[in-house]
């Protein structure tokens, strides 16, 4: 019996066991490979949110300062708003103030009547005043931002205000991405 030839499987044709071993152990390295790969690939669109996260800006609105006059016939309110960015750096920031509630009128500094949208650069804090006057009892406005951050994410935010009888509120939300991310690491 020749020892390269078993019946119908020779060794010329077939390959040797030597053959075959380096041939399997080659699928189980492609196939752990794979199985790396693709770990590696979620870890590193898990670190890629972890640092959106921490670059993305988040604005608060708080309200400082209010008096609120709720006589018989009419509603008045004072207030003043600090709008600050506690988080990252924004570009190219647009808030707009709106309010489905009529006798709202916004100032900066007090004096300088606001004119909407505010477009800048970047906002890291400012102050604005308010006065409301009204018949009915109660008011709400909506401070909208849009912006961008350092990679260039844009992102909307909202914060309400509201105001009913001597109840002050300001909600605010978070940002939310208005676009598939962009990664620059």
């Amino acid at each position: 019996m020749d020892i390269n030839n078993f019946g119908v499987f020779n060794s010329n044709t077939w390959g040797t066991v030597s053959d075959w071993a380096m041939v399997i152990v080659t699928m189980l390295t492609a196939f752990y490979l794979i199985r790396t790969f693709n770990a590696q690939y979620e870890i590193k669109k898990i670190e890629l949110w972890k640092y959106l996260e921490t670059i993305k800006p988040i604005y608060t609105v708080e309200l400082i300062h209010t008096n609120v006059i709720n006589s018989k016939s009419n509603y008045d309110l004072d207030l003043s708003f600090v709008i600050s960015n506690t988080n990252g750096v924004a570009k190219n920031v647009t808030l707009d103030i709106f309010s489905t509630f009529e006798g709202w009128k916004f100032y900066i500094d007090s004096k300088i009547p606001l004119e909407l949208p505010i477009r800048e650069y970047s906002i890291v804090s400012t102050m604005i005043s308010a006065t409301y006057s009204s018949e009915k009892s109660g008011a709400a406005c909506t401070f909208k931002f849009e912006f961008s951050d350092n990679v260039g994410n844009l992102y909307r935010q909202m914060c309400v205000f509201s105001a009913m009888n001597s109840n002050l509120d300001v909600k605010t939300s978070i940002p939310i991405m208005q676009n598939k991310p962009i990664f620059k690491v």
